[in-house]
């Protein structure tokens, strides 16, 4: 049955944990955490130079887990294998979990501490890697002497070296799976495609929350309003978003509500104002209810460009709001053309058209195309499947006694 699990040694999970603002990575890592915690086992949050969870509350984090601010020494990146050795042991870590996309943010001094420590570890890949660079090398000498290209064998070496300290890894999308594969030489067997999962009984369609919603929004019942929930950092797009909404809007009444927040507000903020969209565009902030905000779209968009399975976008299609999304990494994955939605390219023009198409659409072909959408969700992207998976592989990464 999902979620019973034969029964493992209690184990000391600490997950390293670095982000800007709250997203599904967070999301993801703390119903893991969760999980973990309902079988047995502790679990610590080990926050790089941040407090996302800590500000969540101990009601949030639930039992058995905990959240510990780390005042990072100087750049995580530069840090010495000591220093990763050493917090590890003051927590009494005994299993690593490394989530949020570990290709762009690789420690050369934690992948040598993985290497040369015993301790059983995994990483969670979430984003796309990005292509690996190209080699280009110019010759010296008035071209007697060719290039070398050393900065090349240098990222190879670092990509090596985090592939040989990680050599377990879940990827929730199986376009993660493929770059990790055919671009940084890890073989099929060493990443396994665990995809996102939600609460499919939490978000649903809800007319009293739509109402209720709207209401505190400031927008009128009828009005048609897009959407979009996200971190505000620069790979979600949301100045494409912005540019896209801004022809629609020149002749047509519709609304965007943007639910989130990060470090690009301030900027995206002064965007929209320039862009004449005061008016239309609500900041809607972080929000920790965030099936009640669904239901008060029409249509959700998600404009980045670097995904890997968005949560926001499963929670939007759970409750049944037409999706128009930028064809980035596991996307296509659950967002099939003209079925469940609309899947565009990342131009804003192509954007824009997607979003004037849904926006035409007949009440009735929308509703349609929203219960394909939630019909996708709940067969294919569960919590309790989804998530009851990843705490059984780390177990049994630990039971392997390392990164098996």
């Amino acid at each position: 049955m999902p979620g019973v699990a034969r029964q493992h040694r209690s184990l000391q999970v600490g997950f390293l944990t670095a982000t800007k603002a709250w997203g599904g990575t967070e999301a993801h890592t703390l119903a893991v955490a969760r999980a973990l915690a309902s079988r047995g086992h502790s679990v610590v949050i080990l926050q790089l130079g941040h407090d996302a969870y800590t500000t969540r509350g101990a009601s949030d984090l639930g039992a058995g887990v905990s959240a510990v601010g780390v005042n990072l020494p100087g750049p995580a990146r530069g840090l010495p294998s000591r220093y990763w050795r050493q917090l590890l042991q003051s927590h009494r870590v005994d299993m690593v979990v490394v989530p949020k996309g570990s290709f762009r943010v690789r420690y050369r001094g934690l992948d040598l501490a993985m290497l040369t420590s015993r301790r059983p570890r995994i990483s969670i890949e979430h984003a796309t890697p990005p292509d690996p660079p190209v080699r280009t090398s110019r010759r010296h000498l008035a071209g007697l002497l060719p290039g070398l290209g050393l900065w090349h064998l240098r990222f190879r070496a670092g990509v090596a070296l985090h592939r040989a300290a990680f050599g377990t890894v879940i990827a929730v999308a199986d376009a993660i799976k493929q770059r990790m594969v055919e671009d940084y030489g890890y073989t099929g067997d060493a990443v396994t495609v665990i995809h996102n999962g939600i609460d499919v009984s939490r978000f649903h369609d809800d007319p009293e929350a739509r109402a209720a919603t709207r209401q505190l929004w400031g927008i009128p019942a009828a009005a048609f309003v897009f959407g979009t929930m996200a971190r505000l950092v620069p790979e979600k797009r949301l100045d494409r978003l912005l540019h896209a909404f801004r022809g629609i809007a020149a002749d047509s009444e519709p609304w965007l509500v943007v639910v989130g927040s990060g470090p690009e507000a301030g900027a995206l903020h002064a965007l929209a104002a320039e862009l004449g969209l005061g008016e239309r565009c609500v900041w809607a902030g972080e929000s920790r209810a965030a099936w009640s905000a669904y239901p008060a779209l029409d249509c959700f968009v998600s404009s980045s460009d670097v995904e890997g399975l968005p949560y926001a976008l499963l929670e939007a299609m759970a409750c049944e709001r037409i999706p128009v999304a930028t064809d980035a990494g596991g996307v296509s994955e659950v967002v099939i053309d003209k079925v469940t939605g609309r899947l565009t390219g990342q131009d804003p023009a192509a954007l824009e058209s997607a979003m004037r198409e849904v926006m035409a659409y007949p009440r009735e072909a929308r509703a349609a195309i929203g219960r394909r959408a939630r019909e996708q969700v709940v067969e294919h992207h569960d919590q309790l499947v989804q998530i009851a998976a990843v705490a059984t592989l780390i177990e049994q990464v630990s039971d392997a006694g390392g990164a098996a």
